[in-house]
């Protein structure tokens, strides 16, 4: 068993819950630590019940409570060496890990796979608890062939679904800004997040999380009513639960 949660979700902080039947643990930690606590609480868990941080890249939105939790809790924190010597992170003990190899964490068998983003060694998430399976992919500027495969193994994804390429390019951002978004090192539009679905997921996919919407380039009822309409053509997955991570409070959990 899997159980996943968003507690924030977006360009003003990152952070997710994962849990088995025997550990819990977060990836990112983008909002303040009181946020945090706060959150995990109105979803019935305690932060002092997580047995590990694991941060995707060192930008801000994912990172900036990381301190402040280490501070205050005993609590392992993983990352790349690239991320950490680009996060000007001081405090709390840190692990390295490796990208695309695989290691044990408190019964769980977690893959920190390469993905491509504007940041110094950045990695996706895949986090397996027996036969179940759950991906974290947020902040990935084109569908390689990891983030593919990570897809095809998932009972849950959570997967960026950052903008509407029509609300981008009519919107206010800057020629470059959007040239960086929509770059090969940048975000995932709605229509790649629900192409990337429709080609690699398997019918044992139950749960899909749209995130990281941009709150100036994207709605909930776009991203969703594009994914929606993509994904139909695939009848294997009518069964498919999909839902959207929030920027200001928790998700539903996922469990599969």
């Amino acid at each position: 068993m899997l159980e996943v949660c968003s507690l924030a979700s977006g360009s003003a902080g990152n952070c997710y819950y994962v849990g088995s039947e025997n550990t819990s643990i977060l990836v990112d930690a983008g909002i303040s630590r009181k946020e945090i606590e706060n959150r995990l609480r109105s979803i019935g868990k305690e932060m002092s019940c997580i047995r590990g941080l694991f941060i995707t890249h060192e930008h801000s939105d994912h990172i900036l409570g990381v301190d402040a939790l280490a501070k205050k809790y005993d609590i392992p924190i993983h990352m790349t060496a690239g991320t950490l010597e680009n996060s000007a992170l001081t405090i709390g003990d840190f692990n390295i890990i490796e990208k695309d190899k695989e290691f044990a964490f408190n019964g769980l068998t977690i893959l920190p796979f390469s993905i491509n983003h504007d940041a110094a060694e950045p990695v996706g998430f895949l986090i397996r608890n027996g036969s179940t399976s759950a991906s974290i992919i947020t902040d990935v500027g084109c569908c390689c062939n990891n983030v593919r495969k990570s897809v095809s193994e998932s009972d849950i994804v959570v997967l960026e679904s950052n903008h509407d390429p029509f609300m981008l390019m009519e919107g206010r951002y800057s020629k470059e800004l959007k040239q960086r978004v929509i770059g090969q090192k940048g975000h995932l539009s709605n229509y790649e997040a629900a192409l990337l679905v429709l080609e690699c997921a398997k019918s044992r996919l139950k749960h899909v999380m749209l995130s990281h919407l941009s709150k100036e380039n994207n709605t909930e009822k776009i991203a969703m009513k594009t994914f929606l309409s993509i994904i139909s053509e695939r009848k294997d997955l009518s069964h498919l639960n999909t839902c959207v991570a929030y920027r200001d409070r928790p998700s539903q959990i996922l469990v599969a």
